[in-house]
Parts: C-alpha cells; sequence; structure tokens
C-alpha cells in the first residue's frame, strides 16, 4: 500500500479503513504483510481492486484516474468505498473515473458518454438519459423496484468475500511438495533407486566398480611384491612389470564400460523424477492452479530438475567408487597391520560426526541462499511486469531498487557464510588427516618388529592409511555438495 512512501500509520489506517481492506488484513496470514503474489494472484479481484485504490489514496496525488474500480466488489462493500474513499478522503481532488454504474455517474460533476463510437459531455442528469443506461434502470426496475440499479448490476457478479479462503490454501501449498526432499547423501540414494529400472544394470554396474577397485590396490601390491621379491632377478625381464601394465589397462577398461550403466541409471531417475513432477501438477487442483505462477511451475521443470540431474550425474560415479574404496582400503590396512583396526574406527566416527554436525548448518546456509536467489529474481521478474506502475508513483522506483540491494546484500552474506563453512570443514579435516597420518606412521614403526613388517610392506600400509583418509575426506565433500541440489 505504501508503495515506497513514508509510512504513517494514522494515514495507513484511515486509508485502509475507507478502502475496506481492515477485514481482508485481519484474515490473511501475516497481515499487511502477506505476499499476494505476482499482479496480485493469490488475493480475489476486488481485493486486488481495493489495494490498488489504497496505493493511489496513500500517494496523496492531486489527480487520480480510476478504471472502474467498483466493478468487483459487491453492494455492501462498493457502497463504502464510494462512501468512504471516492466521494470522503478522494473530496476536492480531480478524480476521472470509467464506469457504467448510473448511480455513481449520477454524483459526478461532468459525464463523458461513449455511445455508439460518438464521445459527448453531458450534465450527469443528462448522461443517466441515455438509451444504455436507461435501460439498465429499467432492468432493475423490473426486477423488483426495491432494489437499487446497483444491485441489478452486480449481481451477477461473483461474492468477493468468499474468496478468503483462496489465499490461505494457495499459501498452504507449495510446488516444492511435488519433489521429494532434497539434498544429502538420502535424497542421492533415492534418486538413484529410483532409475533402477533393471535391478541387472545396478549389479552389474556395482561389479564393475568393485573389480576397478581390486585391480587398483592388486596393481599397488604388485609392486609391493616386485620390490620385497628377493628372487626377482631370477624371473623373465620385464615379469612383474608386465603383470602391473596388465592391472593399469583393466582399470582403464573398467573404469570406461562402467559410464554406460551409469548413464542409463541416472536417466532412468530423471525420467522418474521428472513423471512424479509432471503427474503432481496435472493432478492439482484449479484452486492451486490459479495460485502458482506459471513461471514458477516452469523453473521447477527448467531449472531444479536439470540442477538435480546436474548434480547427481556427476557425483554418482564419484560416490559410489568411494564408497567402494573405503571397505577394501580398510580391510587391506587391517589385514596387513590388525592395531590399526582401532584407528580406523576412530577416525571414521570423527569424520562422520564432524561433517554430520557441519552439513545439518550447510544445509540451513544453502538453502536459505537459494530461497534468497529465487526472491531476487522473482523481485526483479515482478518490477520488470508492473515498471509502468512503478513509474506511476514517485518514490516507487527507489523503495524497488533498495529492495532489490537487500536482497542482493542478503544473498551475499549467505554466500560469504557458505565460503566459512568450506574453510571450516576444509581446515578441521586437513588436521585431523595430520593427526590421523602421524599416528599411523608412529603405531607402524612401534609395531614393526612385533608383526615382522618389511619395509615394503610397511610402506605399502602407511600409503593406504594416507588414501584412506583422502578417499574419506573426498566422500565427506561429495556427500555435502549434494547438499546444493536443494
Amino acid at each position: 500500500v505504501c508503495f515506497g512512501k513514508t509510512f504513517l500509520a494514522d494515514w495507513y489506517k484511515v486509508v485502509c479503513e475507507a478502502c475496506a481492506l481492515d477485514h481482508d488484513l485481519a484474515l490473511w496470514p501475516e497481515g499487511d504483510a502477506t505476499l499476494i503474489g505476482s499482479r496480485g494472484i493469490n488475493i480475489s479481484g476486488g481485493q486486488q481492486a481495493r489495494v490498488c485504490l489504497a496505493r493511489a489514496l496513500y500517494s496523496r496525488a492531486e489527480v487520480y484516474l480510476l478504471d472502474d474500480p467498483l466493478a468487483k466488489l459487491d453492494v455492501r462493500v462498493s457502497s463504502h468505498v464510494f462512501e468512504n474513499a471516492i466521494l470522503g478522503l478522494l473530496g476536492g481532488h480531480t478524480r476521472i473515473m470509467v464506469t457504467n454504474n448510473y448511480s455513481v455517474a449520477r454524483q459526478s460533476d461532468a459525464a463523458i458518454v461513449v455511445e455508439s463510437g460518438r464521445v459527448s459531455v453531458k450534465e450527469p442528469s443528462a448522461a443517466v438519459t441515455t438509451p444504455f443506461l436507461q435501460g439498465l434502470v429499467e432492468t432493475s426496475d423490473a426486477r423488483g423496484g426495491s432494489a437499487s440499479a446497483q444491485e441489478a448490476l452486480l449481481s451477477a457478479l461473483k461474492d468477493e468475500e468468499a474468496d478468503h479462503d483462496a489465499l490461505g490454501a494457495s499459501k498452504s501449498q507449495s510446488l516444492l511438495g511435488a519433489l521429494p526432499p532434497a539434498g544429502g547423501l538420502g535424497f542421492f540414494m533415492r534418486h538413484l533407486a529410483a532409475g533402477v529400472t533393471s535391478p541387472g544394470y545396478l549389479a552389474i554396474y556395482c561389479v564393475i566398480i568393485v573389480l576397478e577397485v581390486a585391480v587398483a590396490e592388486a596393481g599397488v601390491y604388485m609392486l609391493v611384491l616386485w620390490t620385497e621379491d628377493p628372487y626377482a632377478d631370477e624371473h623373465p625381464h620385464g615379469w612383474y612389470g608386465g603383470i602391473y601394465a596388465a592391472f593399469i589397462v583393466a582399470e582403464v577398461v573398467f573404469a570406461q564400460i562402467k559410464f554406460p550403466f551409469l548413464a542409463s541409471i541416472t536417466q532412468g531417475a530423471w525420467d522418474s523424477l521428472h513423471d512424479a513432477l509432471l503427474k503432481s501438477v496435472l493432478n492439482s487442483s484449479l484452486m492451486w492452479l490459479q495460485a502458482v505462477p506459471v513461471g514458477q511451475v516452469l523453473q521447477r521443470f527448467s531449472g531444479t530438475l536439470g540442477r538435480i540431474e546436474d548434480q547427481v550425474f556427476h557425483r554418482t560415479d564419484m560416490v559410489l567408487q568411494e564408497m567402494c574404496f573405503l571397505p577394501v582400503i580398510a580391510i587391506t590396512v587391517c589385514v596387513g597391520f590388525p592395531p590399526f583396526v582401532v584407528v580406523v574406527v576412530v577416525i571414521a566416527v570423527v569424520v562422520y560426526l564432524l561433517m554430520r554436525r557441519l552439513g545439518g548448518n550447510l544445509k540451513g546456509a544453502r538453502l536459505a541462499e537459494n530461497d534468497l536467489r529465487r526472491a531476487s529474481l522473482q523481485h526483479y521478474t515482478e518490477t520488470l511486469h508492473g515498471l509502468v506502475l512503478v513509474r506511476t508513483f514517485p518514490g516507487a522506483s527507489g523503495w524497488f531498487l533498495h529492495r532489490f540491494d537487500e536482497l542482493l546484500t542478503a544473498r551475499a552474506a549467505r554466500q560469504e557464510e557458505l565460503a566459512v563453512y568450506d574453510a571450516s570443514v576444509l581446515f578441521r579435516l586437513n588436521l585431523t588427516a595430520a593427526v590421523f597420518y602421524g599416528s599411523a606412521c608412529f603405531a607402524i614403526v612401534l609395531g614393526r618388529e612385533l608383526f615382522d613388517l618389511k619395509p615394503g610392506f610397511a610402506g605399502f600400509i602407511m600409503a593406504n592409511a594416507c588414501f584412506f583418509f583422502h578417499v574419506l575426506s573426498c566422500f565427506s565433500e561429495q556427500t555435502t555438495g549434494l547438499l546444493e541440489v536443494a
């Protein structure tokens, strides 16, 4: 209502009462802070007309151009608005109003009649005698004599008081309900499972990943055997090197042949999610379809689904491969050096608790940043659509610009908060990695004599211990990155 003007509580209250908005403000979920949507889509036509009239009155202009503001109001509200707002608060101002209400025309200072393509200026009493308005008067008399012509004209209009519930319904429904809860490893697993049209594809894909991890570890282990074999010189030249090269080739082959299965699974998951969203929209109520802007629906199909597909497809291979690497490396290290079981369990618990604690804060910050991004885009779009109206009110342009700056500032603050969280996670993981690797080296040195570890095998275990933490950190990073799809 203020629309860029300074808020004056007394004048604001008078304007709302004159435009019969006080009752609506009491019923709306958040009062005058309720979002009415793009072009007032969340409120009735009568409420839209009265909000626009209240904006005009609050601006204290000298000349008012009113495009039939009473047409969408019922008889009681129309009489109240005409007497208290148009004749009351606007008394003494120039008012040019388009109307087909003869009772309003009779109270005007001059009437401009448009009839048969001709425009003429007449006295109000003479304007009422035109064939068109005279026909309306006769229609009113034919309906019972006791009813006024205004009641005859507006009897077919929808009672706008019945639309109060529509605002609450539109607030309670959201297009986000059509999508499963986004963000995190749980959403990733549900999304991936939705694309498994054939369990055989998933089984083959998992087997390929396990084989890829196994040949990678076997290749490194072959180098250890080569260095520790006292009879290595007795073998044919290049025997160990050939075996190691075979493992490398096998790893490359497995890494390539798994992608067609990955593409099939992720495409099936995207199709399933798209179909669920489409069915949800098609089965929605008419009230919901009228309340939700078309742009928001298109954003869900083009923006949100596309972002989910990009994030999940690029991270699926990394997450699943690291899920296979972790147990293989842990088993390898623990078999070679049994006391390391305690270290592996402790570090896994520490990283899990660390990522769980920071992940909740990080998810909240990402959700808030996404909300601010959508709000800034929505504000910019609405400003462009209503640019003609914004320019009509002095000071409104500055208010819209200030609001846009506020959204950008808030979004920048959230992005800075995300950067701090990322830096905090990285610092804590690196610090834990240093402590973990140092403890592993110290334990292996102390237990070398006890377990009769040869230098090559000790180095192999230490390398795997370091690699174990690296894979665990990457797994935590990938699962945290999945929060970006929210």
